[in-house]
């Protein structure tokens, strides 16, 4: 006969990643997961050379937007804009009628996902076993 799953310690142990209500282990977490990403959309943008004036290539970045007790969510890209106010990110992805699409950005998530899968999920599994020793 199998045991009723208690989730209790479960819960317990997440709600410690959030170290109380500040959501500081969680954050780190994330922010290691987004960082693989950004390296690798940043070695799509050299591999493509998309560099001129490095404003784009340094712009990439990883934020932290939505922090509270109950969840985490963080950002990466560019708030770069061209000159016509237009993100130009947004257009070195896509294309206009001047350039073709370079999705050095998609390529980056496509090619990082499991990476960061496997590196966030691996952090929490430490994080709940450590929890779990004390």
């Amino acid at each position: 006969m199998t045991q009723p799953l208690d989730l209790r310690e479960l819960d317990i142990a997440l709600a410690a990643l959030t170290d109380g209500t500040s959501g500081h282990s969680i954050e780190e977490i994330l922010m290691e997961g987004g960082r693989i990403v950004q390296s690798a959309w940043r070695d799509n943008i050299v591999s493509e050379g998309l560099v001129d004036t490095g404003a784009y290539l340094e712009s990439i970045a990883v934020d932290v937007v939505d922090a509270s007790e109950k969840r985490v969510r963080v950002q990466i890209g560019s708030d770069v804009r061209n000159e016509d106010g237009i993100p130009y990110p947004a257009v070195l992805e896509y294309g206009d009628s001047d350039s073709p699409a370079h999705p050095v950005g998609m390529r980056a998530f496509d090619s990082s996902r499991r990476r960061v899968v496997s590196t966030v999920s691996t952090a929490i599994e430490r994080k709940v076993r450590s929890r779990r020793s004390r």
